[in-house]
Formats: structure tokens, sequence, C-alpha cells
């Protein structure tokens, strides 16, 4: 049975501090490897029926995860280990 399901990269989209790319080692951003993970699952999931939203526009993590809320996700992957869902 097909789901709906939101995939968030984190820090893409932090209108606080747009330039946070989270933490780094040597060029490598956490957002870069959360994105570049994040676009096989999507293509994935895709490839099983499912929809997938990726990305969840600007704003904190409780915004986007309100948002996910709003169209109805089944599942939200998103990198915040501080909160609960």
């Amino acid at each position: 049975m097909p789901k709906i399901i939101c995939l968030d990269p984190g820090h893409a989209n932090k209108t606080a501090s747009p330039s946070d790319r989270g933490a780094t080692w040597g060029a490598l951003s956490e957002f870069a490897l959360a994105a570049g993970y994040l676009l096989h699952a999507e293509r994935r999931l895709r490839e099983l029926g499912h929809t997938v939203y990726f990305g969840l526009g600007p704003g904190s993590y409780p915004d986007r995860i309100l948002r996910a809320h709003d169209v109805g996700a089944d599942a939200i992957i998103a990198d915040d280990r501080r909160r609960r869902f």
C-alpha cells in the first residue's frame, strides 16, 4: 500500500542561519551527506510507488514537521536528534 513519506535534509532550509550546513569533515558537509543519501532514498521510494516530499520548505524543524503532518505524511525522515516525533 503506497504511503506518503517526507524526507527532510535538515540544514538546507534553516532561516535563522542559512549558511549553516552542519558539521563538516574536509569538504564534506552534514547537509551534503544527508541530501545525497536522501536523494537515493527518494528515488527508490518513488520506484516502489510511494508519494515522496523532499524538503519541507524553510523554517525550524518543528515548522517543517508540522508541514509534513499537513500533507498527511505516514513517515517523516529528518535529521534532528533533539526531537521525538
